[in-house]
């Protein structure tokens, strides 16, 4: 599970990546969403010629969604590997979609 792997069902194979990308994809959303705090003085900046420009709030916003929703979709990736094991203490849910959000 944390790894990842593959498993069957109703005759198909499925591949899924596991909770380490899960994690790794959040982890580099939040540090997106704070990069101007720690990453350099000058926060993300963007080549452009001869200068660098510095990233707005906007599109650093804009990434942090980008990877939060990989990892959401990487997410219920795990969770239907968990729903094919049938294990009881862990009951299929009536809602198809999960969010990940930051607590």
């Amino acid at each position: 599970m944390l790894n990842g792997g593959s498993y069957e069902l109703n005759g198909y194979t499925y591949e899924f990546k596991g909770l380490k990308q899960v994690c790794a994809y959040l982890l580099y959303a939040r540090y997106v969403a704070q990069s101007s705090i720690i990453d350099t003085p000058s926060g993300f900046v963007q080549h452009s010629g001869d200068n660098f420009q510095r990233i707005s709030s906007g599109e650093l916003k804009n990434q942090e969604g980008r990877y939060t929703e990989i990892a959401g979709t990487l997410w219920d990736e795990c969770l239907r590997y968990l729903y094919t094991l049938q294990i009881e203490w862990f009951p299929i849910k009536s809602h198809t979609k999960n969010r990940i959000s930051w607590l």
